[in-house]
């Protein structure tokens, strides 16, 4: 019985220091980074990459590679960019062009058309729908109709932040 109360104790006392140590690596280190050495040659067994605790010391051995890479994942802000209705007179052709802002990529876009008439307010020359230079996105519309009509492009735009 006496065996069993120390081997218990002891088995607690190893997880104890095992759970303290796993708690106290600074995996990713205090600037968020997460370092890791690639061996150049890669072994026949067991893994060419190994994770390392900088904080503490731990470095690349000869014959390894330093890598390193940030332990957040970027997030994808989006937003759409509508531009200001342009007018088209009965028979007028009309475009519009919404551009993302610098550093923002274009991901899609559309347009939007509206008149006073009944049924479709315009035609729109679909070849003409497209992304230009990845930035911006252009519609060019007929009027087709007997009244006043607007066509606005939409941008859909995407930043990794």
């Amino acid at each position: 019985m006496k065996h069993k109360l120390i081997l218990s104790i002891t088995g607690i006392a190893a997880g104890v220091l095992v759970a303290g140590g796993v708690a106290y690596a600074a995996i990713p280190d205090s600037g968020g980074t997460i370092h890791a050495c690639h061996k150049t040659v890669v072994p026949a067994h067991g893994t060419p990459l190994s994770i390392i605790d900088s904080e503490a010391g731990g470095t690349c051995p000869a014959g390894s590679t330093e890598l390193t890479w940030p332990a957040a994942q970027p997030t994808l802000a989006t937003q759409r960019i509508v531009t200001e209705n342009t007018e088209m007179a009965p028979g007028e052709a009309g475009s519009a062009l919404a551009v993302c802002p610098a550093g923002w990529r274009l991901t899609g876009g559309g347009f939007s058309l509206s008149s006073s008439a009944e049924g479709p307010p315009a035609i729109i020359n679909s070849s003409a729908v497209k992304p230009v230079l990845g930035q911006s996105w252009e519609v060019d519309a007929l009027n087709d109709t007997s009244v006043q009509a607007e066509v606005a492009a939409v941008a859909e735009c995407a930043q990794l932040q």
